[in-house]
């Protein structure tokens, strides 16, 4: 249900007047990264209440931004995110996915495979990669810490064109997603649309080297829950700290969420005086370093508490979960992984994903909540990965760091008005970890 809108509020002509002002506070002035963002914030917050139309909300965009190119505005002016394609979010095939554990040389490098996961639609093989030095690359390091020649300028010239094949004989083109560092590259062999695998097929042969797979993990069971009763304005605010990239990570350009709140206050979806005004702007300022004046609401205390641990656990855990819509899109869960206390999970999600939406509107977008069995709370952050207006698949990265006593973990993806619950047990620490 939409948040109430004051009688006689004119959304277009607030925004156009938001518009009028940047243009001319921004006259002669440096370049900016972004100089349209309060506009967005803006517009955004009256989608998401209902006070303006989204078509509308874009052609007053598009005229402010060109307004400003004119004006000599540099930078990242508009998003230019392109059009949804009209046709819906098609359906979330689950993913049947095998544990591995094997090392296989290629050309170019050492491939270690962890996870296997294939779909009708598709396959991702969970990877790291420890590219092969250059023919003299041993002897004393290069000077000014520069890392030695590798045997490819870069790990995608080992991994550009992986083949795989199954039992059946089909053969596809796997090609990396990832990063990492000279020595390790962690990510994804991942196969293009219309390049299935066999779902059921009991080895898979990775550029010439054959691996049996085994029987695969059974998903985890899923519940649904609903959320509380806050308002479309609350929930609007809290999603610009949770969606996308966002907390002490998220770059230096966080969201411009006063700019929502003066326009909220405007149309009347949020009170002058709401405490989740104030709340929001403390979170903000624990993320930016400051030390919060008061407690904070759960579960950010908990976050900001947590920010210096550092854990050491690194496992895998397969799962090939899919849930059910959240007030929307769906979302799969394939596996999720730690590497020296780091928490990722390799997902996919129907829908346009974090990045390709134009505005920040309550629903288009997942929230990335997990909580341990020791209580602590942990936000994820889109990172590697693509798609389209139909679907994204990539990583969340999870932080802070997991605490190395949890034996438990419950991922919560959150939609506008419900969040999956996915609950399974972690692996045991290693000894000496």
């Amino acid at each position: 249900m939409l948040a109430p809108v004051t009688d006689g509020f004119d959304a277009e002509l607030f925004l156009r007047l938001v518009g009028e002002r940047l243009v001319l506070e921004r006259a002669g002035r440096r370049p900016e990264p972004w100089p349209a963002a309060p506009l967005y914030e803006t517009a955004s917050a009256l989608v998401a209440v209902g006070a303006l139309d989204e078509p509308v909300a874009e052609e007053v965009l598009t005229d402010y931004e060109r307004a400003m190119q004119v004006r000599g505005a540099h930078g990242l002016v508009g998003l230019h995110r392109p059009p949804p394609s009209g046709r819906p979010s098609g359906d979330l095939p689950a993913a049947r996915v095998w544990a591995c554990d094997e090392a296989l040389e290629l050309a170019g490098g050492r491939l270690h495979l962890h996870c296997v996961a294939l779909r009708p639609d598709g396959a991702s093989l969970l990877v790291s990669f420890a590219p092969a030095p250059a023919p003299g690359g041993g002897g004393p390091p290069p000077p000014f810490g520069r890392p030695r020649p590798m045997a490819g300028r870069h790990p995608m010239a080992a991994l550009q064109q992986v083949t795989v094949v199954d039992d059946r004989g089909t053969a596809v083109t796997a090609t990396f997603s990832g990063g990492g560092s000279p020595a390790t590259w962690r990510g994804q062999l991942q196969t293009g649309p219309g390049q299935a695998l066999s779902t059921s097929t009991r080895w898979l042969e990775i550029g010439g080297t054959r691996v049996v797979l085994g029987e695969p993990v059974t998903p985890p069971a899923v519940t649904v829950e609903p959320l509380g009763d806050a308002g479309q304005a609350e929930r609007f605010l809290w999603g610009r700290l949770t969606s996308g990239r966002h907390g002490p990570h998220g770059g230096p350009h966080p969201p411009m969420v006063e700019a929502a709140v003066e326009a909220l206050v405007a149309a009347g979806a949020l009170a002058a005086d709401s405490p989740v005004i104030e709340q929001v702007a403390d979170v903000m300022a624990a993320f930016s370093g400051q030390v919060p004046a008061r407690r904070l609401p759960d579960p950010w205390q908990s976050l900001v508490r947590s920010l210096p641990r550092q854990g050491s656990r690194s496992f895998l855990v397969p799962l090939g979960v899919v849930t059910p819509p959240l007030s929307g899109p769906k979302v799969a869960v394939d596996a999720v992984f730690a590497q020296d206390g780091v928490l990722e999970a390799q997902v996919r999600v129907t829908g346009p994903g974090p990045w390709g939406q134009r505005f920040g509107r309550v629903g288009q977008a997942v929230s990335w909540w997990a909580e341990d069995d020791l209580g602590n709370h942990y936000l994820g952050s889109p990172g590697n990965g693509g798609g389209g207006p139909e679907g994204w698949q990539g990583t969340i990265g999870f932080w802070p760091s997991l605490d190395d006593r949890a034996s438990a973990l419950t991922l919560a993806p959150t939609g506008a008005d419900a969040r999956a619950l996915i609950r399974f047990d972690l692996p045991a620490k290693e000894p000496g970890r």
